[in-house]
């Protein structure tokens, strides 16, 4: 298969069955603001798992990404998802987990934040799955002080045309920048 093929096949399946979202941060609430929306939106009720919180990535840039895809066995599929996604020089991430929604935005080279990847979540153990249209996203968590460390471990899509479609979606968006926690 040529590579424009792969290319527009990985399109097809981002298109089709990854958990991006369209939209952007409430108006007043950017995913670093402390808005009423935004702090009830990252406010644990007593009690809470320690992933839940606000998280933010430190920068992501196309080397960082391309090497958390290097050591998941992923690196070839790099290129097609810079090209497709426009990867920009300098990607932050904000994470918020609570009340039963999880939701992260993207940032590309300091604008605006938007909402890239949103579902219900739950938590089992040191699991946690992240339910979309489609499909979910099954993730290893674990928080040492106010560093959060997450691992891809499954996902439920069907994608024949490219099956690790998700997998490298995933592992650009959480596993290339460690997460520091931000307000709770």
């Amino acid at each position: 298969m040529t590579s424009w093929i792969r290319i527009i096949a990985f399109a097809v399946v981002l298109l089709t069955g990854c958990t991006s979202t369209t939209g952007t941060a409430p108006t007043g609430a950017s995913p670093g603001s402390s808005s009423p929306a935004a702090s009830a939106t990252a406010a644990s009720p007593p009690g809470a798992s320690d992933l839940e919180g606000v998280w933010r990535s430190g920068v992501v840039t196309p080397d960082t990404a391309m090497a958390a895809l290097q050591t998941a066995g992923l690196g070839e599929h790099g290129q097609a998802f810079f090209n497709f996604w426009n990867i920009a020089d300098e990607n932050q991430f904000t994470l918020r987990v609570g009340g039963g929604r999880w939701i992260c935005f993207w940032s590309k080279d300091g604008g605006q934040s938007i909402e890239e990847d949103s579902g219900a979540y739950s938590i089992d153990g040191d699991t946690v799955t992240i339910r979309h249209d489609g499909g979910a996203d099954t993730l290893r968590w674990s928080v040492d002080g106010n560093t959060l460390t997450l691992a891809y471990l499954s996902d439920t899509f069907d994608h024949p045309e490219y099956p690790k479609g998700e997998e490298v979606y995933q592992t650009i968006l959480y596993m290339s920048s460690p997460w520091e926690r931000g307000e709770r």
